[in-house]
C-alpha cells in the first residue's frame, strides 16, 4: 500500500499496487536555517578573530561554502539626554587596544537642527574611520535612527586596529535643561561582531551581512538568539532563487548553543538544513513493513508499506505454484493490516524466508538411496558375472 498507514480490517484492494521504485528522485532543498553551537573565549582580547565554515544549499541544490568571522570588540553604550541648550556636548570614555593599552575615546554630540544630531569621535592616540554619525530624534525626545552604530580606530603604532561598537538606544533629547550623557564600557558583557561571508566574490549579500552577539558576563549568550541574513547567488554559479537564511544561536541565558567560557574556542557543531539532490541508491524494508528508498546524498524517504493478510480458516487456503496460496470459500475472506497488528503476523526486514525442508533428514534419505543404488548394482553386476561363468562352460 502506497504511504504510511493502512486501515485495520481492509478487505479491498483498491489501495494496493506493485511496489514500483524506478524514477525515485530526493528534490533538493535550499538552507533556510543554520543552528550553531560554539564557545568564544572569555579571555579573548579586543581584535582577535575566529572563522567558522558552513556548508550552504540553494534552492537546487547547489553546495557553496560560506564563512562565519568572529571579531571581539569593544561596546559603548551612551545614555542619558542630550539638551538642545547644550551644545556640543562631549563625554570621554577610556578603552583598550589589543595589546592592552589604555585610550581615550572623546565622543562629541553636535546639534545640527530640530530633532536632528551629529556623534563625532575623536582620539589622540590615532585615527577614527566612521562618522560623523547622523542621530535622529521624534518629536518625543526618543532616538529613532540608529540605535547602533560601529567605529574602528587606527592606533598609531603597530597596534592592531579597534573596532568599536556604538550603542546608541539609550539616548534621549530634551529642548532645555542640562545634558546627562555617559558611555559605558561593555555594560552587558562581552561583544563579538558577527560578519557573514561566501567564498564566492560575485556572490552578494542582500541582507544581515553582519550583526553583534553579546554575552551575559557569566558566559551564556545575552543575545541575539537569531540573526538572518539574505544572499543573492552568483548568476555565473547557479541560477537558483535568492535565499534567506537564519542562523540560531539558541534562547538568550539558555543553555547549549553559543556561550564564552574558558580559554578556548570551538565548535560543536553547526547544523542546516538544506539538501542537495539526490538519485534513488538503494532501499530498505523494516520490521514494520515499510519500504524505505534511499539516496546517494544520504537521506530516506518511506515510500510504501507492506500489508500482511489474514484469514478466519487459513488452513483452508488453496496451494498455488509459487509458494503462493488463494482464497477460497472455506478459507473466508481477507483482513488486511500492518506488520504486527491485529494478529497478523509480522514482517522481518532484511532476511530471506527459511526453507521448510529438514535437511538432515533429506541427506539421511539421499544417502540410503544412494547406498540402496549401489547394492543393486552390485548384484546385477554379480549375476552378470555368474551368467557370463556358466556360458563359458558351456561351451
Amino acid at each position: 500500500a502506497n504511504g504510511n498507514t493502512i486501515t485495520p480490517n481492509q478487505t479491498s484492494y483498491a489501495n494496493l499496487e506493485p511496489i514500483n521504485l524506478s524514477g525515485l528522485e530526493f528534490a533538493a532543498q535550499g538552507t533556510t536555517n543554520v543552528s550553531l553551537a560554539a564557545n568564544m573565549p572569555a579571555n579573548a582580547k579586543i581584535g582577535d578573530t575566529y572563522e567558522t565554515p558552513v556548508e550552504l544549499y540553494d534552492a537546487v541544490g547547489t553546495s557553496h561554502q560560506s564563512t562565519l568571522t568572529w571579531q571581539k570588540v569593544d561596546t559603548i553604550a551612551s545614555t542619558g539626554q542630550l539638551s538642545a541648550a547644550q551644545s556640543p556636548t562631549s563625554v570621554v570614555r577610556s578603552v583598550t587596544d589589543a595589546d592592552g593599552n589604555v585610550h581615550d575615546l572623546n565622543l562629541t554630540y553636535t546639534r545640527n537642527a530640530a530633532n536632528e544630531w551629529s556623534l563625532t569621535a575623536s582620539t589622540a592616540d590615532g585615527t577614527v574611520q566612521g562618522g560623523p554619525i547622523a542621530l535622529t530624534f521624534d518629536a518625543d525626545g526618543n532616538l529613532t535612527t540608529p540605535t547602533d552604530a560601529e567605529i574602528s580606530v587606527d592606533w598609531t603604532g603597530d597596534t592592531t586596529d579597534s573596532v568599536l561598537r556604538l550603542d546608541l538606544s539609550g539616548l534621549t533629547q530634551v529642548a532645555t535643561g542640562a545634558a546627562t550623557i555617559a558611555a559605558g564600557l561593555n555594560p552587558a558583557g562581552a561583544s563579538w561582531k558577527l560578519s557573514v561571508a561566501t567564498d564566492d566574490a560575485a556572490d552578494t549579500l542582500t541582507s544581515g551581512a553582519s550583526t553583534y552577539v553579546t554575552f551575559n558576563k557569566d558566559g551564556t549568550l545575552a543575545g541575539p538568539s537569531t540573526h538572518t541574513f539574505g544572499i543573492d547567488w552568483a548568476d555565473s554559479t547557479t541560477m537558483a532563487a535568492d535565499s534567506s537564511i537564519t542562523l540560531n544561536f539558541a534562547s538568550p541565558n539558555g543553555s547549549g548553543g553559543m556561550g564564552s567560557f574558558g580559554e578556548s574556542y570551538s565548535v560543536g557543531s553547526v547544523n542546516q538544513d538544506g539538501i542537495a539532490f539526490g538519485a534513488f541508491s538503494g532501499v530498505s524494508v523494516g520490521d514494520d513493513g515499510l519500504v524505505v528508498a534511499l539516496f546517494d546524498n544520504g537521506q530516506s524517504r518511506p515510500v510504501y508499506r507492506i500489508p500482511l493478510a489474514r484469514f478466519a480458516s487459513p488452513e483452508n487456503l488453496a496451494v498455488r505454484d509459487g509458494n503462493a496460496y488463494q482464497m477460497t470459500n472455506a478459507s473466508g475472506g481477507m483482513f488486511l493490516s500492518a506488520s504486527g497488528e491485529n494478529g497478523a503476523g509480522a514482517v522481518t526486514g532484511g532476511t530471506l524466508e527459511a526453507s521448510t525442508v529438514d535437511l538432515a533428514g533429506e541427506f539421511t534419505n539421499m544417502i540410503t538411496t544412494q547406498r540402496a543404488y549401489s547394492a543393486n548394482a552390485t548384484i546385477i553386476r554379480t549375476a552378470d558375472e555368474m551368467l557370463q561363468e556358466l556360458s563359458q562352460l558351456k561351451r
